[in-house]
């Protein structure tokens, strides 16, 4: 009767002798409404500060929580931010030229023990623009969960030989599914460089899976 039970328990599971995992979390998500309760900070603070707030305008239990990397490689992908290496071979997100422009800057700040170290940091303006962003950085937040160890690019700057490949399949007509699998990227972050580029005027104005129009 005892291993009639266990056999019946594993059948049960699945096959998984023991405990099953937890229950699978949902994805991150937010409301309008739960958003207008951001308040923001006058003195520019972090990336992971900006992640720590707007998680605690959601209940995230039984969900993930948005993770601060999301926020850095929607930023870094769209080229606000950019990663450089300092003389002790540490790789740190600093602000572009076009970062500052909306806020986002590099402070030095002194910790507990009085040691001075290097922070970027995003006023009002900055967090503002992470909130008007939120619903791609939510896409990066989903895919990072679901494929964590995947190659990808769409977390990477932009350079002028991708570029180039994509003015190239957009004026061939490829749909943009086609294309952020070809060049592996969100179909978010493809629209959102056909409109930097001025190639289309909004990413909303064209269908995912649908083929583009003549350039």
């Amino acid at each position: 009767i005892f291993v009639s039970g266990i056999l019946q328990k594993v059948i049960e599971n699945g096959g998984a002798v023991g405990r099953t995992s937890q229950q699978k979390l949902e994805d991150f998500s937010i409301s309008k409404e739960q958003l207008q309760n951001y308040t923001f900070d006058v003195v520019p603070i972090s990336v992971s500060a900006i992640a720590k707030k707007i998680n605690d305008l959601v209940d995230t239990t039984g969900m993930v929580k948005l993770n601060q990397k999301s926020i850095s490689s929607f930023l870094l992908e769209q080229g606000w931010i950019t990663e450089e290496e300092d003389s002790s071979g540490h790789r740190a997100k600093v602000p572009t030229e076009r970062g500052r422009t909306i806020g986002i800057s590099r402070e030095v700040r002194t910790g507990i023990n009085g040691t001075p170290y290097s922070l970027t940091v995003y006023n009002g303006h900055a967090q503002r623009f992470i909130l008007e962003h939120l619903d791609p950085i939510i896409e990066i937040n989903s895919t990072l969960r679901s494929k964590p160890d995947a190659p990808r690019m769409q977390f990477q700057r932009w350079t002028d030989e991708q570029d180039g490949i994509l003015v190239n399949l957009f004026k061939r007509n490829v749909p943009v599914a086609e294309i952020a699998s070809a060049m592996k990227r969100s179909r978010t972050a493809i629209m959102a460089r056909l409109v930097r580029l001025g190639l289309i005027e909004d990413e909303q104005a064209l269908p995912a899976s649908e083929p583009l129009p003549d350039a």
